[in-house]
């Protein structure tokens, strides 16, 4: 209801911002439900004046009929017509068919014994729930200890790739030096 009043006062004031504009400055010594009716009654005598607008506010119905969406589907059609509109939407018919059958063989599924079986499935899945966390925190724990273990063979790894790399270097340089010729 308070919204109705309010879709209403909205209504009044774009009509008196249309009347009016943004010049608010205008006599409001006479309610504006009194105003209102005013207007409705010049509207309806301005109407009553002219003979053309009558017969077109006699058919407002008949349009409204003709506006409906579902007139095309109740008026008086043949047949005919009819059958052309069946066999136009004969897959989707037979889509909604197979969708109920489908429907009807569930249902044997969902009645019965299988549902009492919930609660006993239920505990069993918490169960198997819970199994499952404490074996996701046992692999969390290998993984970090495994990574652990991997970082400290790629250290060790490092240092004798270093040890080998200078032990080759004075090699090397040992090998150098006795290869030198003496020239004295």
């Amino acid at each position: 209801m308070d919204s109705e009043v309010a879709a209403l006062a909205r209504r009044l004031e774009k009509l008196e911002h249309k009347i009016w504009g943004d010049n608010k400055a205008r006599s409001i010594n006479e309610p504006l439900v009194k105003s209102v009716s005013d207007l409705s009654t010049d509207v309806g005598n301005s109407l009553a004046g002219h003979d053309r607008i009558t017969p077109i506010l006699k058919r407002l119905d008949e349009l409204e009929m003709y506006l409906d969406p579902v007139f095309g589907e109740t008026s008086a059609q043949n047949d005919r017509v009819k059958q052309s509109i069946v066999l136009s939407q004969e897959n989707q018919i037979q889509q909604n068919l197979d969708s109920l059958e489908k429907m009807k063989r569930m249902t044997d599924e969902l009645s019965g014994d299988k549902i009492g079986d919930i609660a006993a499935t239920t505990s069993k899945l918490e169960q198997l729930h819970k199994i499952q966390l404490e074996e996701r925190q046992y692999s969390d724990s290998m993984n970090k200890q495994t990574l652990d273990l991997i970082e400290k063979y790629n250290t060790i790894i490092a240092n004798l790739n270093d040890a080998f790399v200078q032990a080759e270097s004075e090699v090397a340089a040992a090998e150098e030096k006795q290869k030198r010729p003496v020239y004295y």
